[in-house]
């Protein structure tokens, strides 16, 4: 498991300055840390709604943008603090 979180946040980092139009990761990344914090927020919520829902499916699809996010918002806000 660690090495698919190292891939995909070196996925992540590879397309933050990217231009490509169909990139999410460029697009989420263009409208600031607060943007990606707060979509980290609405995935962690979607996600803890599908576990009281018992919703085996939405829960699994929830927690995989829960990680995503978290590793875009992390990121972005440990880069902006690195200068």
């Amino acid at each position: 498991m660690p090495n698919i979180l190292t891939r995909l946040a070196q996925t992540i980092e590879s397309r933050k300055d990217e231009g490509d139009k169909k990139s999410y990761a460029a697009k989420l990344f263009k409208r600031g840390p607060e943007k990606c914090a707060e979509k980290f927020g609405e995935e962690a919520v979607e996600a803890i709604i599908a576990a009281a829902k018992g919703d085996k499916k939405n829960l699994t699809e929830e927690a995989a943008d829960v990680i995503f996010h978290l590793l875009a918002v992390s990121y972005t806000h440990l880069r902006a603090h690195e200068t």
